[in-house]
């Protein structure tokens, strides 16, 4: 196996992601989901700081919603892919 540079490594991820199954996507998000809240971190906190999904990426708004379930407070991160970035936490719920 020839080791590959962080740009050959994003486009690998960029391929899997556009190959994967809608199916097979929601499935694994439900998945990490669920170990994520198995964490003692999670368990411990009172307010979850996430991303929101964007191009087929991991479905944190299911944990999200979990989070609301579970009583905390959640702050999720608009991102603009491309030339202008910006951050900005603000309240989801």
């Amino acid at each position: 196996m020839t080791k590959m540079g962080k740009k050959e490594i994003r486009a690998e991820v960029k391929k899997r992601r556009a190959e994967a199954e809608l199916g097979t996507l929601h499935e694994n998000s439900k998945k990490i989901v669920e170990t994520f809240v198995s964490l003692p971190q999670y368990q411990n906190t009172d307010l979850l700081l996430a991303y929101v999904d964007a191009k087929r990426e991991v479905e944190t708004r299911l944990l999200m919603e979990r989070a609301w379930k579970d009583h905390k407070k959640v702050r999720s991160e608009e991102r603009r892919v491309g030339k202008e970035c910006r951050s900005r936490w603000s309240p989801y719920h």
